[in-house]
């Protein structure tokens, strides 16, 4: 009898110990970035500083790689600064986005600087005036003029990403930014790699990456993200020629071979056996496992 009060007594202290500590965590929020964005301005000499608070910038202050986003001004010019309270390869970041960048300035960001030592990591970004493509989707003013210029835009962006052979691997509707000229920019490479060299410096995979498998682990398709984001702008009468035939380029392109290696075929199969383990969880387990919960809650 006496378990029950004692697992009731625990949670309740555990509660107040949550709620205390949220009450400090957002007691200590503007401070905290207060902090980071006066290390910033000694940093780069930056004229004024203002950190960009959104929902979930407590949220990334507790998580276990905090990030910030700050508006700054550097010689009168506006920009944008992200920040990361961990190490990082953020020349990569840097060097990807600029490569797109010179050969595409209507649909990429620039990337003016970026600074990086064992604790923390920061990059400088032109300041967008806009607003992000799931803005627009969800808001009741997106003319079907608007739809299929960004729909055309779309195919511009897959293309560059495409020819660079960059893979951003975090394409969706939130890292699309629509500006006030009406041009869409894709934002945000943190997560992009090089396939090439990704490739390169992984040469096994190479042997097996046109297999259905394999091509979801390892290549983070970008195709298949913007056709998911092609769907939700769905498709109108005014513009429906130009919407299918962006469809049908981003399928064309949809699990691209990567390599044409001669003799794969014959490695297939010791890789396959040796990622035995991953491909059952992923295509047998999980399948049935989701099966048999619908199955007991009785839908």
């Amino acid at each position: 009898m006496r378990t029950p009060t004692i697992l009731k007594r625990l949670k309740r202290i555990w509660r107040d110990i949550l709620r205390q500590f949220r009450r400090e965590t957002q007691d200590s929020l503007p401070q905290w970035l207060d902090k980071i964005a006066s290390q910033l301005k000694k940093r780069f000499e930056l004229d004024d500083i203002r950190p960009i608070c959104t929902n979930t910038t407590l949220a990334r202050k507790n998580s276990k790689f905090p990030r910030t986003f700050y508006q700054a001004w550097l010689n009168g010019r506006k920009i944008f600064i992200k920040h990361a309270e961990f190490a990082r390869e953020i020349g990569k970041e840097f060097v990807l986005n600029n490569r797109l960048y010179q050969k595409n300035k209507d649909n990429f960001q620039e990337a003016l600087f970026y600074a990086e030592d064992e604790h923390d990591c920061s990059i400088a970004y032109e300041f967008l005036e806009g607003e992000t493509l799931a803005d627009k989707i969800k808001s009741t003013d997106f003319s079907p003029s608007e739809r299929e210029s960004v729909i055309l835009q779309l195919k511009d962006i897959a293309k560059s990403l495409l020819e660079d052979s960059v893979v951003h691997r975090d394409v969706h509707a939130s890292n699309f930014f629509i500006t006030k000229e009406g041009k869409l920019k894709l934002i945000d490479f943190g997560s992009a790699v090089d396939s090439e060299q990704f490739f390169r410096e992984r040469p096994m995979l190479l042997l097996c990456s046109d297999t259905d498998f394999f091509m979801k682990l390892y290549c983070w398709n970008d195709m298949s993200s913007m056709l998911n984001i092609l769907g939700k702008i769905e498709c109108r009468e005014s513009y429906r020629e130009t919407y299918g035939e962006v469809e049908s380029f981003l399928k064309t392109h949809l699990g691209k071979k990567v390599t044409t290696y001669k003799y794969r075929h014959v490695f297939v199969i010791p890789l396959i056996l040796a990622k035995l383990p991953q491909i059952v969880e992923f295509r047998i387990l999980r399948p049935v496992g989701h099966r048999l919960r619908r199955i007991l809650r009785g839908y």
